[in-house]
């Protein structure tokens, strides 16, 4: 899965994740499948991410703290 940050090329796509770096408990978390999508997305959304998509046919909730995977669940 690919990353990048506002102004940065974009990752992979469509379709886009677009969530705040910030969010917590898959809130701020939009999915968008048009370049002026993400545009707005990043507009609205506190401190921005940009994601490509990943196709596990399955959820899986990450856990991050200081940069660091704690664990991860699939769900």
């Amino acid at each position: 899965m690919e990353c990048s940050l506002p102004g940065e090329k974009l990752p992979a796509g469509p379709p886009w994740v677009v969530k705040s770096r910030t969010g917590h408990g898959g809130t701020e978390v939009f999915l968008t499948y048009s370049e002026r999508g993400v545009a707005e997305l990043c507009g609205t959304v506190d401190d921005p991410l940009v994601q490509s998509t990943a196709d596990l046919g399955r959820d899986m909730r990450v856990y991050v703290l200081d940069g660091k995977v704690l664990a991860a669940v699939m769900r």
